[in-house]
């Protein structure tokens, strides 16, 4: 395992928390897509979103963790969007080739072939129409939780699953599995929602709740994570840059990443 992944000792109280705090933030995150880069309604920006995120109870730093986050999936589905496009493009003009040629070097028994290559060509054309005016539009769809899983469900026996409840529960864990806390301006062991103990008698981390988990932590602001390994704190300073929490579904275990800048 990397030097950087730090396993969750996890009871079944700390794994209901992270389980409701991720489901949590990432309900948080697609609300925010949504609004500022779906249908485009948010006037006020970063600042804007922040301030409604800390009305609902969450911090400043897990207010800007739910934008950067947002911002991740943009930029991974673009990018994503981009290597579509380009393939579409080199499809097109292979087909297209393709269709020429047939027609130039046309005979009564080609005719066949012909028809079977303008159905593909319009399919092809089709498809690189649709990806070009999203380009221009500048909107590019996210499924969270990923389109090929999202439609795995209307064919549940040919995909492995023996019932809709075993797909929802992965369809589940696909888009709550994974939050963060970014931009942090460490010293040392402390930001203002995270604390690193590292000590021979405490390795652990605290981590500051949105103030509505509070009840499902007996009232307290800090939920304590016990690690399997210890964290170097010296090797800290102030390149932390986010702390990425994901569940493991081969270990059914959530796990801490750390990452530097």
């Amino acid at each position: 395992m990397p030097d950087n992944i730090f396993p969750i000792l996890s009871t079944e109280s700390i794994n209901d928390i992270l389980w409701i705090l991720s489901s949590e933030f990432n309900k948080a995150t697609h609300n925010v897509y949504q609004r500022c880069f779906e249908k485009e309604q948010s006037s006020e920006g970063d600042r804007g979103v922040s301030k409604e995120l800390m009305a609902e109870g969450w911090s400043e730093e897990w207010a800007r963790s739910i934008y950067v986050q947002t911002f991740d999936f943009v930029n991974l589905t673009k990018k994503d969007f981009e290597n579509q496009l380009a393939v579409a493009r080199v499809e097109y003009q292979d087909a297209k080739e393709k269709m020429d040629y047939l027609l130039e070097h046309r005979t009564k028994l080609s005719g066949k072939a012909v028809w079977e290559q303008k159905i593909t060509l319009d399919r092809i054309t089709s498809k690189k129409s649709k990806l070009e005016k999203m380009e221009v539009d500048g909107k590019y769809p996210i499924t969270f939780g990923g389109r090929e899983l999202f439609n795995s469900q209307h064919s549940l026996e040919e995909n492995g699953y023996q019932n809709k409840t075993q797909w929802e529960l992965e369809w589940f864990v696909a888009r709550h599995k994974r939050f963060l806390l970014s931009d942090l301006s460490s010293e040392g062991k402390l930001t203002k929602t995270l604390k690193i103990q590292s000590s021979d008698s405490d390795n652990s981390l605290e981590l500051l709740l949105p103030s509505f988990l509070a009840p499902f932590n007996n009232a307290r602001d800090w939920l304590t994570l016990p690690l399997e390994t210890k964290i170097q704190t010296k090797v800290l300073g102030d390149n932390l840059d986010r702390v990425e929490f994901c569940y493991n579904m081969e270990q059914s275990n959530w796990q801490v990443q750390l990452r530097f800048k």
